[in-house]
């Protein structure tokens, strides 16, 4: 199947998708599984750059053609893949109210535990040989989750601090990978809630104490 097949191929089945319902097919859903999961093991196994589209449908058991009626090559199904982990955690860590005093424990806590749940990926897309356009998504995601509540907080309580929250936004999800890393490179002898307890006392107090919030946690 030539380049020009397949994308013609993508974009009948993208068109076919939108005609359906917003919900994906079960057995789409299923298809895009089995390729993630597929991709993250070999990750792990070999890391991304020595991996093929052969390797990835081998080990989900499916045929080229179906690849590619999901994914133009190896890097977009990384793409989508991290989206979709990002998503997960997004909805996990998704705070019923932004007011709650124990958020920050809570959140950083579920973050923890997502890490732990799926740690032999994380060691191989974060470690020395690792991928840095995962690092550097991972870190975005982080810096606007945070962002969000400093936003509602320092609104309410110090809206003279409103031009740090970026720079403060940013020195805290760079804390939280270097913390992840370390976790991960180091056996990951504390639990993720004792993790989250220490991590909160060591960043977010001085963040608080440097805006001159009076939220406490």
């Amino acid at each position: 199947m030539t380049v020009n097949q397949r994308s013609h191929v993508r974009i009948a089945y993208a068109t076919k998708e939108g005609k359906m319902s917003k919900k994906l097919d079960p057995r789409v859903k299923r298809t895009r599984q089995l390729l993630r999961d597929s991709l993250m093991a070999l990750i792990v196994e070999r890391g991304f750059e020595a991996i093929t589209v052969k390797d990835i449908t081998d080990r989900a058991t499916l045929n080229h053609a179906t690849f590619y009626l999901h994914y133009g090559n190896k890097q977009e199904l990384l793409t989508q893949s991290m989206t979709e982990i990002f998503d997960e955690l997004r909805q996990a860590a998704a705070p019923p109210s932004l007011d709650d005093p124990q958020l920050p424990v809570t959140q950083s806590t579920i973050l923890f535990e997502h890490v732990a749940a799926y740690a032999d990926f994380y060691r191989a897309v974060l470690g020395a040989s690792g991928i840095p356009t995962f690092a550097a998504q991972l870190r975005a995601y982080l810096a606007e989750t945070i962002r969000l509540r400093l936003l509602q907080i320092v609104e309410r309580e110090n809206p003279e601090a409103m031009p740090l929250i970026d720079m403060t936004a940013q020195f805290s999800a760079g804390a939280y990978l270097s913390v992840i890393v370390w976790w991960l490179e180091g056996g990951m002898v504390l639990a993720p809630d004792e993790l989250a307890a220490v991590f909160i006392k060591l960043t977010v107090e001085g963040v608080y104490s440097a805006l001159q919030l009076k939220s406490q946690i």
